[in-house]
């Protein structure tokens, strides 16, 4: 099931930095300019987890880093050229965005909003821990001095960061991956492709690659892949054994990497990336309410595509909360994990 749309306000330890005002008599700075690529996107059919099928579309699409946007992205001002799509992925907005409008001749899909999240990695981790509760930091300290008591002390993690050590990491994590109901079950796992190994390994010899394992006797039990763009980390994979659950593996593994990157000062952010995520959310220091804007055409037949992908993601928002409120939705991932 796709997330409601969050609230627009965000809790204040999770709105960004405000700007200075500008200084009397000084011309306010102009908004960057946006930067235009061509890529080809996806617009997934989806019904909460599962995956249908999704509509491969050629598009033009900002490279721009996203908070940027949100003065460079002039909405009422894009239209598509003829027989183009605009994709404007993670725009900042104020309010949640209607899901279909007509501007100047030009339809504006808007199937998602959600909470882009970061983590400020320019100080140390308490500084990552002062934005939560006290209650969330107690936990958490102490889920990872119970994992500590229980498999040893020092915990072992380890991280990589060269070329020579891509094939390790990566066998220890697909291992680790497979144990996943995402991967056997919603092929969402870490990729195996030979594309996805050549690019891990050109990011290991820019130095822009990082992959951590934890590990209990000698045996990975979870993992984080992560990559660096114009000098931003971004977290791109995760997974851990769900045999080791009790222990709460995933949330010792983020600690302790980012004990690290903080230590290590390897890039100012974490980029959390696109979508809502509780530890994302309990591990940022900065958020933004964003949204994925398409602009297209109203041809035939991209009305008829729209339609499809909003009746399809009304099905699946009507029958999660259905399973929420029977109590079953929790009862299937249980299930699905025990597949």
């Amino acid at each position: 099931m796709n997330p409601s749309p969050p609230s627009a306000e965000a809790s204040p330890a999770h709105r960004p930095a405000p700007q200075a005002p500008a200084e009397s008599g000084v011309e306010p700075p102009l908004p960057p300019e946006i930067t235009w690529k061509e890529r080809t996107a996806w617009l997934n059919f989806r019904l909460g987890d599962l995956h249908l099928f999704e509509a491969k579309l050629p598009v033009r699409t900002p490279s721009n880093f996203f908070p940027e946007l949100e003065t460079a992205v002039k909405l009422e001002e894009l239209v598509p050229g003829p027989g183009e799509t605009i994709l404007i992925s993670s725009l900042p907005i104020k309010d949640p965005l209607p899901r279909l409008t007509r501007r100047n001749g030009v339809l504006h899909y808007t199937p998602r909003t959600y909470h882009r999240y970061m983590a400020d990695l320019t100080g140390s981790i308490d500084g990552i821990f002062e934005h939560m509760s006290g209650k969330s930091r107690y936990n958490i300290r102490r889920t990872v001095k119970k994992f500590g008591e229980a498999h040893g002390s020092p915990i072992d993690m380890r991280e990589y960061r060269t070329a020579d050590e891509v094939t390790e990491y990566l066998e220890h994590a697909w291992r680790v991956s497979s144990t996943t109901y995402q991967d056997r079950l919603l092929d969402s796992g870490l990729p195996r492709d030979d594309g996805f190994v050549q690019r891990t390994r050109n990011f290991a010899a820019d130095g822009r690659w990082r992959g951590y394992l934890l590990f209990v006797q000698g045996q990975a039990i979870a993992f984080v892949y992560c990559y660096m763009h114009d000098r931003i980390m971004r977290y791109a994979y995760i997974g851990f054994d769900p045999a080791y659950s009790k222990v709460s593996p995933g949330v010792v593994l983020q600690v302790l990497m980012l004990e690290r990157m903080c230590a290590e000062r390897c890039s100012p952010w974490l980029d959390y990336t696109q979508g809502n995520g509780l530890h994302k959310e309990l591990f940022s220091t900065h958020a933004w309410l964003c949204a994925d804007v398409w602009l297209l055409h109203p041809t035939l037949y991209n009305r008829g595509l729209l339609g499809v992908h909003t009746f399809v993601d009304h099905v699946g928002t009507s029958v999660g909360r259905l399973l929420d409120r029977w109590g079953i939705k929790t009862w299937i991932r249980r299930r699905m994990r025990k597949q």
